[in-house]
C-alpha cells in the first residue's frame, strides 16, 4: 500500500518573524514539482522533495534530480513524530543509499538568512523557515522573491 499524507502548511513571513516565533533553521526554498517518494511504493522509505525534470532544466544542476528535504518513513518506521533534525538525518542516509538522482536540501542555521537570501542559485524561489524541533506537520514560513530587488530580505 502506498503512504499517503498531507503537504505541510505555509506561512508567509519575514526573517524578523520567522526569528521571532522560534524558527531556528533556513533552507533555499526550491520551484520544482513537489514530490513524496515511497520507494517501491512499499512505505518502507519516504522521501520528501522538489522534483527537477523536463526540457526546462536540461543543461543545470538540478537536471533530473530530487533535491529531498524531509524523511517521513525509514525502514518502515512513521517519522512523522519525531523532530525534524532527526528527520532530516535519516533523509541524507537514504540520499546517500539511493544515489545521485538525490540531492539533499541544506539546513542552515537561522542567522545565514541574509546571506543565502543574496545568493540565487537556479531553481530557487526564496527561503523557508522551520523549527528544527517540530514535528511534521507543524507548519512552515516561506519568504517567496516575487521581484528582482537585489540585496532586499523580507
Amino acid at each position: 500500500m502506498a503512504f499517503k499524507t498531507h503537504r505541510q502548511s505555509y506561512v508567509n513571513c519575514t526573517y524578523e518573524t520567522a526569528r521571532a516565533a522560534g524558527w531556528d533553521t533556513v533552507q533555499l526554498k526550491y520551484c520544482g514539482e513537489y514530490k513524496l517518494f515511497d520507494e517501491g511504493g512499499t512505505g518502507t522509505c519516504v522521501l520528501l522533495g522538489d522534483a527537477f525534470t523536463g526540457p526546462r532544466w536540461a543543461g543545470t544542476d538540478l537536471e533530473n534530480r530530487l533535491l529531498v528535504w524531509d524523511c517521513l518513513v525509514s525502514d518502515g518506521k512513521d517519522l512523522r513524530g519525531i523532530d525534524y533534525r532527526n528527520r532530516f538525518s535519516f533523509a541524507r542516509l537514504h540520499c546517500q543509499r539511493l544515489g545521485a538522482f538525490f540531492k539533499i536540501v541544506t539546513p542552515y542555521p537561522i542567522q545565514a538568512a541574509p546571506e543565502l537570501w543574496k545568493q540565487r542559485p537556479v531553481g530557487t524561489v526564496g527561503l523557508v523557515y522551520r523549527n528544527s524541533k517540530a514535528a511534521y506537520g507543524e507548519p512552515l514560513c516561506v519568504a517567496r522573491r516575487y521581484d528582482e530587488t537585489p540585496g532586499d530580505i523580507p
